[in-house]
């Protein structure tokens, strides 16, 4: 079973499409990473995959709507672009591992 599937997840932004067709699965031992340029939808998917975004209809039939299904058992540790440190004299390190070692493998700890 995958951990994540995203089955034509189809994303906007202030009427242009950033993520059209988006259709992809994650395996449980799937080492991956998001690449590309500023602006191309990296982040939206990773806020999509947290259910901090919503999934828009498809570019023509707006009631076609993509879903993005995850497995009961995936959690997924989270570190935003913009996050503010639990501690301030922590040092990155200390404060990742504070981030990804509070769950278990898969577990969902988010924080801005």
């Amino acid at each position: 079973m995958s951990l994540v599937q995203f089955n034509k997840v189809y994303k906007q932004f202030a009427g242009d499409f950033i993520l059209k067709d988006i259709s992809f699965s994650i395996e449980e031992k799937d080492k991956i990473g998001l690449v590309g340029l500023n602006g191309v939808g990296k982040s939206t998917i990773i806020r999509m995959l947290l259910g901090k975004e919503r999934v828009d209809g498809a570019e023509n039939n707006p009631n076609e709507i993509g879903e993005i299904i995850k497995s009961p058992s995936m959690r997924i540790g989270y570190l935003s672009q913009n996050h503010e440190f639990s501690d301030e004299r922590n040092t990155i390190y200390e404060e990742m591992m504070s981030v990804f070692l509070k769950r278990g493998k898969y577990g969902i700890n988010y924080r801005r």
